[in-house]
């Protein structure tokens, strides 16, 4: 970017970017890792799994970009009821 004189953010129009929807989707990452660790960790306990695939869905549903019919809140609403009690 130095042979361009201008940063490569600005070069290919990121500066129009949406600094909510960039903490959204930041966050929805961070609920995903934490309950693909939680997994991991053998955390099989619905009390323990059912608020983290809460606050994944919650997180999934306010990504603008992505469709409320898409696979993967699909997927994370499915296994939300089958774990309600």
């Amino acid at each position: 970017r130095i042979r361009v004189n201008m940063p490569a953010t600005s070069e290919h129009g990121a500066s129009k970017v949406n600094h909510r929807q960039t903490k959204v989707v930041a966050e929805t990452t961070q609920h995903f890792i934490t309950l693909m660790d939680s997994l991991k960790l053998n955390m099989v306990a619905v009390d323990e799994l059912s608020p983290l695939l809460m606050e994944l869905l919650i997180s999934l549903r306010h990504v603008e970009s992505l469709p409320q019919d898409d696979e993967a809140v699909l997927k994370v609403q499915k296994w939300r009821e089958k774990l309600e009690p």
